[in-house]
Formats: C-alpha cells, sequence, structure tokens
C-alpha cells in the first residue's frame, strides 16, 4: 500500500510545459516572465493535484512555485459526483452497506479534497503555522509569497532537505 501511495506524492505525470505557462498566465494576468526572472518548465515533483517548480523572484529569492493540473479541478469534480452516485445506490438498495453511511462519507470527502483544489487554503495554513511556530528555531515553515500566490497557483520559498522516503540520508 504505501508503494502505491508513494506514486500518488511523487510519480503524477506532470503537465505539458505550455500548460503550466497558461495556468500561470491565467492567473497572474501576466506571463511567467512578469512574475520569475527565471522559471523551469521542468518540475521538481508532480503529485496528484498539482506539480512543482523551480524559480527565482526579481527578488533574486528561490522559490518553489505549485501548480495544480490542467482541468484537475473538472476531473476531481466528475469522480466525487460518480462516488456519490455509487453512495446513494448502495444506501437505496443495501441495508448492510447503509449502516455504514457512504453518502455522508462521500460528503465528507468531497469537503476535504475540494479543500485540496484551493492553494489558498494551504497558503493560510502555511502562514498560521510560521506565526504559531515563530519562537521556535527547530522548526521552518516556507516564507509564502502572496503577490505571487493564488487558488491554482502557490508560490514559495524553496526549501532543500531530504524525502522522508530516503531513510538513510535522515539517520545521517
Amino acid at each position: 500500500r504505501s508503494q502505491e501511495l508513494t506514486k500518488l506524492q511523487s510519480s503524477t505525470p506532470p503537465d505539458n510545459p505550455d500548460d503550466v505557462l497558461e495556468t500561470l498566465q491565467s492567473e497572474f494576468g501576466a506571463s511567467a516572465n512578469k512574475a520569475f526572472t527565471s522559471f523551469e518548465t521542468k518540475p521538481i515533483a508532480s503529485a496528484s493535484i498539482g506539480q512543482v517548480h523551480q524559480a527565482v523572484l526579481s527578488t533574486g529569492e528561490r522559490v518553489a512555485v505549485k501548480v495544480m493540473h490542467k482541468d484537475i479541478e473538472e476531473r476531481v469534480h466528475r469522480d466525487l459526483d460518480l462516488l456519490a452516485f455509487l453512495a446513494d445506490l448502495m444506501e437505496k438498495h443495501s441495508p448492510v452497506l447503509r449502516q455504514y453511511r457512504p453518502a455522508a462519507t462521500v460528503r465528507h470527502f468531497r469537503q476535504t479534497l475540494l479543500r485540496e483544489l484551493d492553494y489558498g487554503y494551504e497558503r493560510r495554513h502555511l502562514e498560521e503555522f510560521a506565526q504559531n511556530f515563530r519562537g521556535d528555531s527547530t522548526v521552518h515553515f516556507p516564507e509564502v509569497s502572496p503577490k505571487w500566490s493564488t487558488r491554482r497557483v502557490l508560490t514559495m520559498e524553496l526549501l532543500d532537505g531530504i524525502p522522508i522516503s530516503d531513510r538513510e540520508a535522515l539517520k545521517d
């Protein structure tokens, strides 16, 4: 199971670079060149909802730019509608399954997943955690660039680190 979860986290095929640049244009109302002095079109990671690119702001700061996958919102809504339909069928036609409240489970799942489709929600949490831990030198949250963050793009300080899957490096 953990191998399948790892695939969701880091092995989703990336979007075409033109689609990424189109998303940036749509979200910023300007090309990536206006926001960044450099923008790597090859992502450093791609997961189920979006992918991450390295870039440099006009201030010289290296940033990670999280860009939502093209059409992901439509695909998620379609899949959630199908799940809701199936859950309703289960509740109507199976007394055994009805006791597990599949429709309520799907509603909760919908609410949780739709939050993932709003990087503004993630941005607010990053800012809140940074504020809550501001006096703790053992914890660091990436600083968000509000000017270059939207519902579908999240631009934040690029942190160098070790993937949690690299146990040997973490032990060192």
